[in-house]
């Protein structure tokens, strides 16, 4: 079977071989009409294809869902287990228990607590600020005819399927 541009190409060659006045000779018309039903076939069996792949994007989307909510059970388990063993070892006079495999330990570290975050109360050098293109400004902009060298409205088509 031919592919989806062959087929087209193939129609237009029947097109061409129409007289002005639009007349079909019935071995083209018999040529056009399996034509035709071959084009419709594959746009079906592209159809379907597609609704395939959306079937598979939400089947894969929905294990990710299940399996980062077997991930987030796992990290709590985790985190429980570790507040235990530091609550033992700091419970402990000795920071340091030895097993046949492994040795258990308390690190002392550093970290920077803030309470009561407000942005007025901060220094500017303790603000980090993350900027992005303001996609809708922009576009109502270029709407109006401002010249933004950097930027341009592109029209693009997507395939609505009914």
């Amino acid at each position: 079977m031919a592919n989806l541009y062959e087929i087209s190409k193939a129609l237009e060659e029947v097109y061409l071989m129409v007289d002005e006045d639009w007349v079909f000779l019935p071995e083209v018309e018999e040529k056009l009409q399996e034509l035709q039903m071959t084009e419709i076939e594959k746009f079906e069996n592209l159809w379907k294809l597609l609704r395939n792949i959306q079937s598979d994007i939400e089947a894969f989307r929905s294990e990710v869902k299940r399996l980062s909510e077997i991930a987030r059970v796992l990290e709590n388990k985790e985190n429980r287990i570790r507040n235990w063993l530091k609550f033992v070892l700091e419970s402990k006079n000795s920071k340091t228990v030895k097993a046949w495999i492994f040795t258990f330990s308390l690190r002392a570290f550093e970290s920077v607590h803030i309470e009561e975050w407000s942005e007025e109360k901060m220094d500017e050098k303790y603000l980090r600020i993350k900027k992005e293109a303001n996609k809708t400004e922009i576009e109502n902009d270029l709407k109006l005819w401002v010249d933004i060298p950097w930027a341009s409205l592109v029209t693009s088509n997507s395939v609505i399927i009914k």
